[in-house]
């Protein structure tokens, strides 16, 4: 599964958006890593974003 949490890069961690087939744990930032690990857990739940439906996305929070 790959991350892309795009406007939390740009706008509040400041960092460049890297192509869409980079996987964001590949991104040495500890809300990248904590992101990461909250998604290879499948005990936790995670809510998919409806908006959009070509592709299958969670939020994270």
């Amino acid at each position: 599964m790959t991350i892309r949490p795009t406007h939390c890069l740009r706008e509040y961690l400041g960092l460049p958006v890297p192509p869409a087939n980079i996987p964001l744990d590949r991104i040495d930032h500890p809300i990248l890593a904590k992101a990461h690990e909250q998604f290879a857990n499948p005990d936790i739940p995670h809510e998919r974003i409806r908006a959009i439906d070509d592709t299958i996305l969670f939020k994270s929070r």
